[in-house]
């Protein structure tokens, strides 16, 4: 059964609630993450997606000779201990 009763919605506090959890978690989210400045000459490890049980699952590129055209998520930062 349908009733003729109007119906009263705030939409701006629905609004503001949702953009509080959306920025919430983006605020979690970019805790986790690590800041790297990649520089010309330094070393990055390429991972290597189809890994068989003879080659290591990460390279290191060692020679500045080497230019390769690399997606950026296929690369992890390179610290030496």
């Amino acid at each position: 059964m349908l009733f003729n009763i109007p119906v009263i919605i705030d939409l701006l506090s629905i609004e503001q609630g949702r953009q509080l959890m959306i920025n919430e978690n983006l605020r979690r989210q970019n805790a986790k993450r690590r800041e790297f400045d990649y520089v010309v000459g330094g070393e990055v490890l390429i991972k290597n997606f189809n890994p068989s049980k003879l080659d290591p699952k990460m390279e290191v590129q060692r020679s500045p000779q080497v230019f390769e055209r690399l997606n950026i998520r296929r690369l992890v930062p390179f610290r030496r201990v």
